[in-house]
């Protein structure tokens, strides 16, 4: 154990940032690791985290590899693979995490996908087909209280959709008049994404109360393509287009709550994940390249780039995931590496109350609540253009 210990605190590049949001007034220390298994996969993606475990993907080796969901518990030697090949299954990953259930994406022998949940074992894997006639697969981006959301596609178009694990009812949640609509997030009781309306010529950002026509549209004024990637009971984050740039999005519950959440130095940004006054994504820094960030705050003054924790070895990097433990923030994302692989990376840091800690104690409270992570139970990823294309997922306009 102290030897994991003296390990984790050796191997990891540490960055001083400022917080000048209003949430935090303190230097924070963030900590990185890469949790990729070089013998296991030749690429990984990390894209979600809860209950002190980090889930996602792995690549296997050689001209047959496939995509496996996996679980870490805080390093590449903790990974668990969860082979769906062992029940008749093609390929899988996780996209999403809460508590001890996983959800994401199965693929069966003849190519076709649908949502899947685990309840952090292989053999717990249930795949959630669309109940109904018409549609050719599904995929699943998020869970909360016992609620799963995703998509359902339907005449070759995506359809926002809704599971209710203990009923088992399949609810559609497109809306009329919309050719396009997605589900990324639920906060348990209503759904957050977006659909495009033809006779409007533009995505919108919804936010839906279980029904396909029960929504409100947040989408801010003079904004198009806009969308609601994560969600808490009184906060959402995404992104929405203004002219030609992409620009981190929040809200909380309106469209007047609109919040641009870019710094001035940002020319393309999205927020993927939020805890409700925490939120991370990426963005795409004017002369700098695509890197992983956080928002200790809710306005532009919060912004941290995560990125340069990594250190040298790594040209981008995204954060898809983020998850507080008392004062313990852990992120998750996927960074490029020098070589050209993709690898899982997760970032922990402790942000305290104003007078709480002083910097010399962050770092030993990180190494001691990562070193005595237990070993139990807990989007869609959003990559930055500039690496492999790997999304199937069709922005909206």
């Amino acid at each position: 154990m102290a030897r994991y210990a003296t390990c984790v605190l050796l191997s990891v590049l540490s960055v001083l940032v400022h917080c000048t949001g209003t949430d935090c007034n303190a230097q924070t220390k963030w900590i990185a690791m890469s949790l990729h298994n070089a013998d296991s996969s030749v690429r990984s993606d990390g894209n979600a985290c809860a209950g002190g475990y980090q889930a996602g993907r792995i690549l296997t080796p050689g001209p047959t590899g496939v995509f496996l969901p996996v679980l870490w518990h805080g390093s590449p030697q903790t990974m668990t693979i969860l082979d769906p090949r062992t029940s008749g299954w093609r390929t899988a990953e996780i996209h999403s995490a809460w508590g001890e259930y996983q959800v994401g994406s199965v693929q069966d022998l003849n190519r076709v996908g649908y949502a899947a949940l685990w309840r952090g074992t292989a053999d717990s894997l249930v795949a959630l087909a669309p109940t109904g006639s018409g549609y050719t697969g599904s995929s699943a981006t998020s869970i909360r209280a016992g609620y799963v959301v995703g998509e359902a596609r339907k005449a070759g178009n995506s359809h926002a959709a809704l599971w209710d694990i203990a009923s088992g009812n399949f609810t559609d949640l497109h809306p009329t008049g919309a050719s396009i609509s997605e589900a990324n997030t639920t906060d348990g009781v209503r759904q957050g994404g977006g659909a495009y309306f033809p006779s409007l010529g533009m995505g919108r950002a919804l936010i839906w109360n279980s029904s396909p026509n029960d929504y409100i549209d947040i989408t801010p004024a003079g904004g198009r393509g806009a969308s609601v990637r994560a969600m808490t009971a009184d906060t959402q984050v995404g992104q929405t287009n203004f002219g030609n740039r992409t620009y981190a999005a929040l809200w909380h519950n309106s469209a007047e709550s609109f919040v641009n959440l870019a710094p001035p130095e940002v020319y393309y940004s999205t927020v993927a994940a939020t805890t409700g006054t925490i939120h991370v994504g990426w963005a795409r820094i004017l002369t700098v390249g695509d890197h992983a960030c956080a928002w200790i705050s809710d306005s532009p003054d919060g912004f941290i780039d995560l990125h340069a924790s990594l250190g040298p070895g790594y040209s981008a990097s995204d954060a898809r995931a983020v998850s507080i433990d008392g004062n313990l923030v852990t992120v998750v994302g996927t960074a490029l590496a020098s070589s050209g692989r993709l690898e899982a990376v997760m970032w922990r840091a402790v942000i305290p109350a104003p007078g709480v800690l002083g910097l010399g104690a962050m770092a030993g409270v990180v190494a001691a609540r990562w070193r005595r992570q237990p070993p139990t139970a807990t989007r869609r990823p959003i990559r930055p253009s500039s690496w492999p294309a790997v999304s199937t997922r069709t922005p909206l306009p």
